[in-house]
């Protein structure tokens, strides 16, 4: 986690999306303070500042001059996944709507009571935990993983539309994706977006949640994210709507993120 503590004389260490990402050295990644100074910036400006492995948006009202950054290494997964609340106007729309195919997913195991005010996948891996399902091992989790994958699938599409050529769904998904200027043309929201890596379920997540989505560094961090919280999106389904069929073109996918107790390199 990068923490900004005092103002000291610095150098810029990396440009990113929107402003300057903060980043350790590669000799001491977490030994030793980074310091940078930003250039040519105006007010008010919006920066990106690593947390873990995630990336974050941080907004100044003024110029930041000279910044002292302390690299702190993570020591626990709960506060590695620290949700940060967004400043966007919270959708209006009821939770019946904004999680009706989890709802009617999980009514399917009346057993389980399930919240839709958590995130969807904490609340299947509470389920399994319940039930005692292992993956590759018990045939009722085989059909619940179908199941929560069509659910998520469906539930993305009515989130946010489902062609690709509609603008309005698009910059809908800017504005959960708290991009400050969404862009005004198709094309340009297109881009925006797809310079991101994000995970999915999070996305799905967040209208619900009132959470920032994080954006992350590169494919292997979003990867290890995706793997250690086990928040897996499907790669491929029928019911995949234009934007969702576009999106997973650019994000990682689920076949290319191993499992925890897989073998298979990184």
């Amino acid at each position: 986690m990068y923490r900004v503590v005092s103002r000291s004389p610095g150098r810029i260490v990396s440009t990113g999306f929107r402003g300057y990402v903060l980043r350790a050295p590669t000799s001491t990644p977490c030994a030793r303070p980074v310091t940078l100074q930003p250039t040519l910036v105006r007010t008010p400006f919006t920066f990106l500042v690593r947390d873990g492995d995630a990336v974050r948006t941080s907004t100044s009202s003024r110029p930041q001059n000279k910044l002292r950054v302390h690299a702190t290494k993570f020591r626990s997964k709960e506060a590695r996944v620290k949700q940060i609340p967004s400043t966007r106007p919270r959708d209006q729309r009821p939770i019946t709507h904004l999680r009706s195919h989890f709802i009617s997913f999980f009514a399917k195991y009346p057993e389980f009571g399930y919240d839709p005010r958590k995130p969807y996948m904490e609340e299947f891996h509470r389920m399994m935990k319940q039930f005692g399902w292992e993956p590759s091992k018990d045939p009722e989790f085989e059909a619940a993983r179908e199941g929560i994958d069509v659910a998520s699938v469906c539930q993305f599409n009515d989130l946010f539309g489902t062609d690709e050529n509609d603008i309005d769904a698009w910059q809908t998904l800017c504005d959960v994706l708290d991009i400050k200027d969404v862009p005004l043309t198709l094309d340009g929201c297109k881009q925006i977006v797809a310079s991101l890596r994000v995970n999915l379920c999070d996305v799905v997540d967040s209208p619900v949640l009132h959470t920032q989505v994080r954006f992350f560094r590169s494919r292997t961090a979003l990867s290890r994210y995706t793997r250690d919280e086990e928040k897996f999106f499907p790669l491929e389904s029928p019911h995949a709507g234009g934007i969702l069929k576009y999106l997973l073109q650019h994000f990682p996918n689920r076949t290319n993120v191993p499992r925890p107790d897989s073998k298979s390199p990184e």
